[in-house]
């Protein structure tokens, strides 16, 4: 049987089937010359990269007939997409659950974050506060200082004047005694 003479379905399941044969000879699982990707369950078939290969799968397919009927070729054929659909779903289901632990555990260290500045703002406004009060309680201190002192500077400045005043009067007197004259 030619491999010209052969149904597209044929092709697609002896291309299956010799995957075992086509790594032994050196032709790789990948999207080659015959590449049919599946976007949806995203993987490709079996594909010759060289030419090599492919005289080989010819040869092959040529020296060994397949007689299969087109329901057995349509069965293997799904049962190949249903049990990719499966791994495809199972691979979705722990890409889905890894991300939600990642998730979960990013929201976590946020949350331990936000606490901890939290508490951080806590205490710097507790130092604050302390600060504030100590501040007051050094000005009242220090009004009362003030007070004290603003008094005694001004009956300082008053003893001085009245000195002045005193020591006028007596200069005053010594040197009308001096000169002799009265003062009335």
């Amino acid at each position: 049987m030619s491999s010209e003479s052969k149904k597209p379905t044929e092709n697609i399941v002896n291309i299956l089937q010799y995957a075992d044969k086509t790594k032994a000879v050196g032709c790789e699982e990948s999207a080659g010359i015959y590449s049919t990707s599946n976007s949806y369950t995203d993987t490709n078939s079996i594909a010759p990269k060289s030419i090599s290969c492919m005289k080989y799968l010819q040869m092959d397919r040529e020296n060994e007939e397949i007689s299969m009927d087109d329901n057995k070729l349509l069965e293997i054929y799904m049962d190949k997409i249903d049990r990719d659909q499966r791994e495809l779903r199972n691979d979705m289901r722990e890409r889905e659950s890894r991300i939600t632990k990642q998730i979960a555990e990013a929201e976590k260290r946020e949350n331990e974050r936000m606490s901890r500045i939290e508490d951080l703002i806590k205490d710097q406004n507790t130092i604050i506060n302390n600060l504030k009060d100590e501040v007051q309680s050094k000005l009242e201190d220090d009004k009362k200082y003030r007070h004290t002192n603003n008094i005694a500077i001004v009956s300082g400045v008053v003893a001085t004047v009245l000195a002045m005043i005193g020591i006028y009067y007596a200069t005053v007197s010594m040197i009308t005694d001096i000169i002799g004259v009265t003062i009335k």
